[in-house]
């Protein structure tokens, strides 16, 4: 394989190099020179790659359509063609992912003050030495944008025909890591819950609706704020996986038992709204599925509870995790994770088997005793 700049005849007569780059490769003894249509060194390596491997391996009606990855002239269009990869994937993207990668992408690239893919090759590592956020949130912002960039979604838009360069390519992109949980005293749960009474209740009861329904229900945090008054029940609440406004992780509705005196205590918060937690909507906010309720309620919780000595990274998730880990050493990794929605009991485990007790097992006194 050869990058070079070819040299056309200009109107007066002499030779000038192209402002492009050209690849010369040879496929089953056919020489092969294809126009890769960017001035970008980068861009034009990893198209040339990526033509070069599809020809081998779909063979020569990869050469047939233009190669338009030059024209595309911004990352929304460049989005389009990933939502129609995902909504025509074998199992099909849920529209809150499709919408999430995309806008995550679009951010990127208006924090690198680009406007398309190519554009960003070699500019991913110096946005993310930027980054002031936590070391998960950029983790998570790397993994949604990288995943526009998959062997399969590269492999649908080459067979639509268009070369597409990976700006992600050869970065490490960091896996979410399940941190066990250390656990939290009992002692400074109930202060917790007397402090919330006393100064969120009366001044902020949106805040004290989530504070409720995260630390004695175990709801992530836009669970609770998409929780509405018909799914309580006398005994629980029904967290709601709901495709026309909000899903839950797992995709299933899953029932968690709560104590009178919790359902008790939501009767009375959300005023006449839907809702139980109350949230003024914000001007010009999207109202289609999938979108986030209560960031300014969110927000305000996080900042009283850092107030109060909570300083993990998600102060509302850490009350979550406090009511998971008392579920678990009562009443086992099972319950735990049906009543905190867990896809799998391992995600379970890992967060909080370092808190169960290891019982002894005397079975030669058992025996004997046989």
């Amino acid at each position: 394989m050869h990058l070079f700049k070819p040299k056309y005849k200009a109107g007066d007569g002499k030779y000038r190099e192209s402002n492009n780059y050209a690849v010369e490769f040879v496929v089953n003894g056919k020489r092969v020179v294809k126009s890769l249509q960017t001035p970008n060194l980068a861009a034009a390596e990893g198209k040339a790659k990526l033509l070069v491997t599809r020809t081998k391996e779909i063979g020569w009606d990869v050469l047939k359509p233009r190669l338009p990855g030059a024209r595309l002239k911004g990352v929304q269009e460049f989005g389009e063609l990933y939502r129609a990869f995902a909504l025509n994937k074998e199992k099909p993207l849920g529209h809150h992912t499709i919408i999430k990668n995309i806008a995550t992408l679009r951010r990127m690239a208006r924090e690198m003050e680009v406007e398309t893919v190519e554009e960003m090759v070699g500019k991913v590592a110096a946005w993310r030495s930027r980054q002031t956020k936590s070391p998960h949130s950029v983790a998570t912002d790397l993994r949604s944008a990288a995943s526009m960039f998959t062997e399969d979604a590269r492999k649908y838009y080459v067979e639509a025909g268009w070369i597409v360069v990976d700006p992600f390519a050869g970065m490490k992109v960091p896996q979410a890591e399940i941190k066990p949980f250390e656990g939290y005293p009992l002692d400074d749960v109930r202060k917790l819950i007397e402090a919330a009474k006393k100064e969120l209740k009366a001044k902020d009861e949106p805040a004290y609706a989530v504070f409720i329904m995260a630390l004695c229900g175990g709801l992530r945090a836009q669970e609770a704020a998409w929780a509405q008054r018909t799914h309580l029940r006398a005994n629980g609440l029904v967290v709601d996986s709901d495709p026309t406004l909000h899903t839950t992780k797992n995709k299933k509705t899953r029932f968690v038992p709560l104590p009178p005196s919790v359902v008790a205590e939501l009767r009375t918060l959300g005023g006449k709204g839907a809702f139980l937690m109350a949230d003024a909507p914000r001007k010009n906010g999207r109202k289609g599925p999938g979108r986030k309720r209560g960031y300014r309620v969110l927000k305000r919780l996080s900042a009283w509870l850092a107030g109060k000595g909570i300083t993990a990274d998600r102060p509302v998730h850490f009350l979550r995790k406090i009511f998971g880990s008392v579920v678990a050493t009562r009443h086992g990794l099972f319950a735990a994770r049906d009543y905190l929605g867990h896809g799998s009991v391992v995600v379970t485990e890992k967060h909080y088997t370092a808190l169960l007790e290891k019982p002894v097992v005397d079975l030669m006194s058992d025996t004997s005793a046989a």
